[in-house]
């Protein structure tokens, strides 16, 4: 767990902005580190990478609007045009390959995803990759089925709930 009285006291005894990092999972998570830690600034890693949306939704916290979950439409959307640009990057193939991870993160939660990271293991060209999450979506959207789904949610990892133990 991230020893955040241990950040704190860092903060408060120096006279240099402190910019902290560790077990930021989401935008609420964030806000809590820096009332909590007293940092100037927070690095965001892993959450960044499974929620890419995450600096939106802190800075909607901080004007003191709520924020809600992203809809597939949205997500589909955002994979894709990562997806297009990983291309540009690197060879097709492998990007494509590298996309899985990302679909698993941002696609966890809405009906049948699991099934749709199964098929994507047969994908290796962009224009394949568009089809089946734009077919995903089209199912979705004719299911009228949008919304992420909390019980269709990975279970937490031992990590995670330590660190909220350990905030609370």
């Amino acid at each position: 767990p991230v020893d955040t009285p241990a950040i704190r006291a860092v903060c408060d005894a120096v006279r240099i902005p402190v910019y902290a990092n560790g077990g930021v999972t989401c935008a609420e998570d964030a806000l809590a580190f820096l009332r909590d830690t007293h940092a100037a600034g927070i690095a965001i890693g892993r959450a960044a990478l499974k929620a890419p949306w995450i600096f939106e939704d802190i800075a909607t916290l901080r004007r003191g609007e709520s924020v809600g979950s992203r809809r597939a439409p949205e997500r589909v959307a955002l994979l894709i045009r990562l997806a297009a640009l990983t291309c540009g990057h690197r060879p097709e193939g492998v990007a494509i390959c590298e996309m899985r991870r990302f679909c698993g993160w941002m696609l966890a939660g809405l009906t049948g995803y699991d099934a749709v990271l199964t098929r994507l293991n047969a994908v290796v060209t962009l224009d394949g990759f568009r089809a089946l999450l734009e077919g995903y979506l089209d199912e979705l959207e004719k299911r009228g089925d949008l919304e992420i789904h909390p019980e269709l949610l990975p279970k937490p990892t031992l990590d995670t709930v330590a660190h909220r133990q350990a905030r609370r």
